[in-house]
């Protein structure tokens, strides 16, 4: 914020990944192997399909999440 305290917010990126060599699956190798993560290569281009604010349930609270959803743009724009 202007004031300097720092917003701290919750985002999930979903990808649609259409070509193979766009992005390496890490999950064996990560700390997280659950999350399903993988290494996106410098210069992949995608385009925000969606962005919603999903509300999750833990234990008593409640916390809200950004849930961005990307698509990869084809490679000959």
């Amino acid at each position: 914020k202007v004031d300097g305290t720092i917003i701290k917010s919750w985002i999930i990126c979903k990808y649609q990944i259409k070509h193979r060599r766009t992005a390496l699956h890490i999950e064996d190798l990560s700390q997280y192997a659950n999350e399903g993560e993988i290494l996106i290569m410098p210069y992949s281009v995608f385009k925000v399909k969606k962005i919603d604010e999903v509300q999750l349930s833990f234990s008593q609270n409640v916390q809200c999440v950004t849930e961005i959803e990307l698509e990869e743009c084809d490679q000959y724009l």
